[in-house]
């Protein structure tokens, strides 16, 4: 455990949530272990010393980047022994329990936002989370104990890029043991790391530092690479809007990480969400470094760019568009008659001469590609998308060992372990029937159980890819 931090964030949660930590010491108590661990792993939470058949309530509370408060709690009955263990606990009801069934790490993903209205939970633009975990029975706070959740390891740093300054937009974060390549006897293998390319989707920016934090905890210099402005914060260079984005902002970063010493040049991926997995296919294709792609919600076809008045390319490379399926007639259907946008990317694959044309030749990339996805996915088919790749990739005997999987109850967003998720937004085109309100599809539970999930099949498949290199 890191004493020094686990200290220093104790006295910032309890000055952050405006609370008294040093309560009366009582019989019952909250065992939290370990008190310090990484982001996308499980702690044991358990209440001891109550009466059996005590009712306790334990809460989680945190702040997110913007300093917005979320809340989670559950409500469980005291066991013959006097114990509430969260892994093996019923929870009593709702709005007493934010979630219905026995689960280790439900106060985590259960989360709601408290103030204003619901968004994503973003994290905090730092290596740590602070959580404050409280224990109350009968009404009466008894304890409150900070945790500290590691986005970071100690032996990552970070380093911020500008377009402006870098010729690449977004955070690099770094590796500078390598306590992954070791001997028994403690020997250095290899001064150097395998490396990722993180891209997201048609928000913008650059919304997965948080993974990122997280695959270079897992010993990968991983650049979290923004290669548009979107919603987020602007870097003047980048263009505003998904239209006409050049493959070459992404051949720029692959440079950029080429030059690092300490990356492996021989073992690169690249991994792309939604919108952002057709710039990472094309990426591989057009770059043979990229050795491995996982594609989350993705799709094999490049679809337009964003911009509800015409079709536009929303990729080019050389200076050409990249070959699109048209489909702007089928998202203005769907949007006047209130329908979730999936059915009209359904309809625009209907068109298989269309689709043909606009097929990314997948078949070129010189790696293993792994396309995860989810059978709930309301925004559109992934399932129907990542079997229509699998399907192309065998027709061309691509050599690699390509896979899928499709989780039942997952949505479209479905891999940030232990994360709580919103599952609306409002989808908003410029016309006088206002805006129409679509769902990302999947549960709150149902996303939260397939993430580490999802996380663990990430992991074990850049491992697997990655390593006949080393």
């Amino acid at each position: 455990m890191d004493t020094p931090r686990l200290s220093r964030l104790s006295a910032l949660a309890c000055l952050l949530f405006s609370m008294s930590c040093a309560l009366p010491a009582l019989a019952a108590s909250l065992d939290v272990q370990p008190l310090v661990s990484r982001a996308d792993a499980q702690v044991e939470i358990r209440a001891t010393g109550l009466q059996p058949g005590a009712l306790a309530t334990i809460s989680a509370t945190t702040r997110d980047s913007s300093g917005q408060l979320w809340r989670s709690a559950v409500t469980c009955k005291a066991d013959s022994t006097g114990v509430v263990d969260l892994a093996q606990c019923t929870p009593v009801g709702t709005p007493a329990s934010t979630y219905s069934k026995a689960d280790p790490m439900g106060l985590f993903w259960s989360m709601r936002q408290q103030d204003g209205a619901p968004f994503f939970f973003q994290f905090p633009d730092a290596p740590d989370v602070a959580y404050v975990l409280t224990l109350a029975v009968n009404g009466k706070v008894i304890q409150r104990v900070p945790i500290i959740r590691q986005l970071m390891a100690d032996d990552v740093v970070r380093e911020k890029l500008s377009a402006s300054s870098d010729g690449v937009s977004g955070v690099v974060f770094q590796p500078v043991l390598p306590a992954h390549a070791k001997h028994a006897a403690g020997t250095r293998v290899s001064k150097r790391f395998p490396a990722v390319i993180l891209l997201g989707g048609s928000g913008g920016g650059h919304p997965w530092d948080d993974l990122a934090a997280l695959l270079a905890s897992h010993g990968y210099v991983t650049l979290s690479l923004a290669y548009y402005n979107g919603f987020a914060s602007p870097d003047p260079p980048l263009p505003d809007d998904l239209v006409n984005i050049p493959v070459e902002t992404v051949g720029r970063a692959l440079a950029w990480l080429e030059k690092d010493p300490e990356v492996d040049t021989g073992r690169i991926a690249i991994v792309g969400h939604s919108r952002g997995s057709e710039l990472a296919l094309l990426s591989a294709v057009h770059y043979p470094a990229f050795k491995a792609v996982v594609v989350l919600a993705g799709s094999p076809v490049a679809w337009p760019g964003i911009d509800y008045r015409r079709e536009v390319p929303a990729w080019t490379f050389g200076k050409k568009p990249v070959p699109f399926l048209p489909s702007m007639s089928y998202f203005a259907r769907a949007y006047h008659e209130h329908k979730p946008p999936i059915t009209a990317f359904e309809e625009a694959l209907d068109d298989q001469a269309a689709v043909q044309a606009a097929f990314i030749p997948i078949q070129r990339i010189d790696g293993p590609i792994l396309f995860l996805g989810g059978d709930a996915d309301e925004v559109w088919p992934s399932r129907r998308m990542a079997a229509m790749a699998m399907a192309w990739l065998h027709r061309h005997h691509h050599r690699f060992a390509d896979s899928q999987e499709m989780f039942p109850d997952a949505g479209h967003f479905f891999f940030q372990p232990y994360t709580p998720v919103e599952h609306t937004v409002d989808w908003t085109i410029s016309d006088p029937q206002g805006s129409t309100t679509i769902h990302y599809g999947g549960t709150l539970s149902g996303d939260a159980h397939t993430a580490p999930q999802a996380w663990a099949r990430i992991i074990e498949f850049l491992h697997a890819s990655l390593a006949r290199h080393g």
